[in-house]
Protein backbone atom coordinates (compact mmCIF):
# COMPACT_ATOMS: atom_id res chain seq x y z
CA UNK A 1 0.00 0.00 0.00
CA UNK A 2 2.96 2.19 0.58
CA UNK A 3 5.45 1.17 -1.62
CA UNK A 4 8.81 0.30 -1.26
CA UNK A 5 11.31 -2.76 -2.50
CA UNK A 6 10.18 -6.39 -3.33
CA UNK A 7 10.55 -8.66 0.28
CA UNK A 8 13.21 -10.82 -0.41
CA UNK A 9 13.32 -12.85 2.46
CA UNK A 10 9.83 -13.02 4.29
CA UNK A 11 11.02 -13.68 7.65
CA UNK A 12 12.43 -10.27 7.94
CA UNK A 13 10.01 -8.28 6.29
CA UNK A 14 8.18 -5.31 8.48
CA UNK A 15 4.91 -4.52 9.32
CA UNK A 16 4.27 -0.50 9.33
CA UNK A 17 1.57 1.89 8.67
CA UNK A 18 2.14 5.24 7.98
CA UNK A 19 -0.20 8.32 8.34
CA UNK A 20 0.49 11.74 6.99
CA UNK A 21 -1.55 14.69 8.29
CA UNK A 22 -2.37 17.81 6.06
CA UNK A 23 -3.71 21.04 7.26
CA UNK A 24 -5.38 23.46 5.45
CA UNK A 25 -4.16 26.59 4.03
CA UNK A 26 -0.46 25.36 3.56
CA UNK A 27 1.98 24.45 0.56
CA UNK A 28 2.84 20.47 1.07
CA UNK A 29 6.09 18.87 0.27
CA UNK A 30 8.64 16.33 0.82
CA UNK A 31 11.80 17.50 2.40
CA UNK A 32 13.97 14.63 1.97
CA UNK A 33 13.46 14.95 -1.54
CA UNK A 34 13.41 18.85 -1.81
CA UNK A 35 16.91 21.14 -2.39
CA UNK A 36 16.18 23.97 -0.45
CA UNK A 37 19.29 25.43 -0.61
CA UNK A 38 18.68 26.37 -4.59
CA UNK A 39 15.06 26.94 -4.02
CA UNK A 40 13.89 23.19 -5.52
CA UNK A 41 10.98 22.26 -2.95
CA UNK A 42 9.54 18.57 -4.17
CA UNK A 43 5.78 19.65 -3.54
CA UNK A 44 2.86 17.09 -3.40
CA UNK A 45 -0.38 16.92 -4.41
CA UNK A 46 -3.53 16.67 -2.19
CA UNK A 47 -6.23 14.46 -2.30
CA UNK A 48 -9.13 15.12 0.60
CA UNK A 49 -10.24 11.68 0.96
CA UNK A 50 -12.97 13.19 2.56
CA UNK A 51 -14.77 14.62 -0.67
CA UNK A 52 -12.28 13.16 -3.31
CA UNK A 53 -11.44 16.49 -4.01
CA UNK A 54 -7.64 17.97 -4.73
CA UNK A 55 -7.08 20.49 -2.78
CA UNK A 56 -5.39 23.91 -3.69
CA UNK A 57 -2.14 24.47 -1.96
CA UNK A 58 -1.50 28.00 -0.73
CA UNK A 59 1.18 30.06 0.59
CA UNK A 60 0.31 32.86 3.28
CA UNK A 61 -3.29 32.69 2.07
CA UNK A 62 -2.42 32.87 -2.01
CA UNK A 63 -2.77 29.67 -3.98
CA UNK A 64 0.07 28.02 -5.81
CA UNK A 65 0.07 26.70 -9.03
CA UNK A 66 1.56 23.19 -8.86
CA UNK A 67 2.12 23.13 -12.59
CA UNK A 68 4.81 26.06 -12.27
CA UNK A 69 7.10 23.70 -10.18
CA UNK A 70 9.44 20.48 -12.08
CA UNK A 71 9.21 18.75 -8.37
CA UNK A 72 5.79 17.60 -8.09
CA UNK A 73 4.55 14.52 -6.61
CA UNK A 74 1.64 13.37 -8.51
CA UNK A 75 -0.45 10.36 -7.69
CA UNK A 76 -0.63 7.53 -10.14
CA UNK A 77 -2.94 8.41 -12.90
CA UNK A 78 -5.55 6.74 -13.80
CA UNK A 79 -6.71 7.97 -10.76
CA UNK A 80 -9.29 5.84 -8.64
CA UNK A 81 -12.84 6.46 -9.72
CA UNK A 82 -13.42 8.16 -6.36
CA UNK A 83 -10.98 10.97 -6.76
CA UNK A 84 -13.02 13.80 -8.26
CA UNK A 85 -11.30 14.65 -11.19
CA UNK A 86 -9.28 18.56 -10.67
CA UNK A 87 -10.64 21.62 -12.45
CA UNK A 88 -8.85 23.42 -15.70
Amino acid sequence: MHGGSPIRDPRRTRHTQVTHYFFDDCLWWSPGSSDTMIGEPYLREVIDISTGRFVTPRFHGRPVDLSRFDGVYRYPRPLPEWVVPAEG
